[in-house]
């Protein structure tokens, strides 16, 4: 199971959040400093964060919602930081949540040690369509006494795939345009560019180009972006990512363009634990022709496969020191919501449970009469089992898979009806 955070769009209110941090309290300017000798290399860094949280947030929203593929979703983050060898507050944020399950806000506040209280820092909105499909993401920030407002507004497809995001501040009683992503998707609803624009002097002006590669079960393999410079499209940065059988990311090389080409600039592991739930994250910087240990994440998971402690140290003199602590507080929802915006002829569910042990549950719906196949396969793409194949009235179905013959590991259940397609992907644990 792969670690889950909440997205961002674009990651600015994490910006906001850090710069207000500082301003707040003086002994984050220590961790300031720290921060910036440790990661020199943040400009580049947060380029391809941006990236890749682009393209996660275009999946996500084609897709059933991240948050509720296992009914747990976060409750509460707690973030702390190393100064002067003892840990001190820096953020807390509460994400709320409507009746369905749908992530509708997260307020943040910050930590203000000379008066020993939290200070109001973001206020993050989400609103959705009866559809549950998002329709607007908005947050507002405390900058001294200013308030500062920003919303973000998707378009959709035919297909229930978003296409465009306008990005919008609130300056002098009325929203004015400051950027703006538009998406374009291969056959199977991969998101495969992503062109991101500002609007300058009336008019929307090149900014960074995002293209995207998938392998055969949709996982990104590959991401390159490159920036608008004196009227052209040059390269910048690239992500290559490579998976174990189970569908876990094992390593990120992260590289820059130069002028002779493609040059090695940081690389993530991953590990995983027995249950497969995240373990370890190494990330090491490329010096002298050999990699360089930098940043390293160390994670405790529940028992459900849910990331509750994140343990960030750096590697300073030979050894690693603690630098950021953050803790999260899980809850289940109860009544989910996990719905597919895609106009199809059907809509698939995730399974529930999801991890299982040993079988579990399809839920799907079929809006028009026809023929529909439900099927199981590995990540091999050999096919397990063949859950439905006949013709089906209009209405809502359910069926389980008994998966005690099979090992642990990740599996995808694929619907088809007609020309509508979509696939799941489920993680078996024993």
């Amino acid at each position: 199971m792969k670690n889950i955070y909440l997205i961002v769009p674009c990651g600015r209110s994490l910006l906001i959040a850090f710069f207000l941090l500082i301003s707040l309290n003086p002994l984050y300017a220590q961790l300031a400093t720290k921060r910036a000798s440790v990661n020199n290399q943040d400009v580049f860094q947060r380029t391809i964060a941006i990236g890749q949280d682009l393209f996660g947030h275009q999946r996500q929203v084609q897709s059933s919602k991240t948050d509720l593929t296992t009914g747990w979703v976060i409750d509460t983050r707690f973030t702390q930081s190393w100064v002067n060898s003892t840990w001190i507050n820096e953020e807390f944020m509460t994400n709320k949540y409507d009746s369905k399950g749908n992530h509708t806000g997260s307020i943040a506040k910050i930590w203000d040690t000379a008066t020993s209280t939290w200070k109001n820092s973001i206020d993050e909105a989400w609103t959705y369509n009866s559809s549950g499909i998002e329709t607007m993401y908005s947050d507002t920030d405390w900058t001294g006494s200013s308030l500062g407002i920003y919303r973000s507004i998707p378009t959709y497809n035919e297909k229930g795939y978003e296409i465009n995001s306008l990005e919008q501040f609130f300056i002098n009683n009325a929203w004015v345009n400051t950027g703006q992503n538009t998406i374009t998707y291969d056959a199977k609803g991969n998101a495969t560019s992503i062109l991101s624009q500002t609007w300058t002097a009336g008019t929307w002006v090149n900014s960074t180009y995002y293209t995207g590669t998938y392998d055969l079960v949709g996982n990104r393999t590959s991401l390159v972006i490159q920036n608008w410079y004196n009227s052209a499209w040059t390269n910048y940065g690239q992500g290559i990512y490579t998976y174990d059988g189970n569908g876990n990311q094992t390593n990120a090389l992260k590289q820059e363009w130069s002028a002779s080409g493609w040059v090695n600039y940081l690389n993530d592991s991953f590990t995983f634990d027995a249950h497969g739930y995240p373990a370890t994250k190494l990330e090491q910087s490329w010096s002298g022709n050999t990699w360089v240990n930098s940043i390293q994440n160390i994670y405790t998971c529940d028992a459900y496969g849910n990331t509750i402690n994140d343990l960030e140290t750096n590697w300073h003199l030979g050894a690693w020191e603690n630098f950021l602590w953050t803790q999260y507080n899980w809850k289940q929802v109860t009544t989910l919501n996990i719905q597919n915006p895609i106009e199809g002829n059907t809509i698939l569910e995730q399974n529930y449970p999801n991890p299982f042990k040993a079988t579990t549950t399809f839920k799907y719906r079929v809006k028009e009469p026809g023929y529909v196949s439900l099927k199981v396969f590995d990540v091999l793409g050999n096919q397990l089992a063949s859950l439905v194949n006949e013709q089906k009235s209009a209405g809502d179905y359910s069926i389980g898979w008994n998966a005690e013959e099979y090992k642990s590991g990740l599996y995808f259940c694929k619907l088809q009806n007609g020309n509508c397609i979509e696939v799941r992907k489920m993680l078996l644990q024993k």
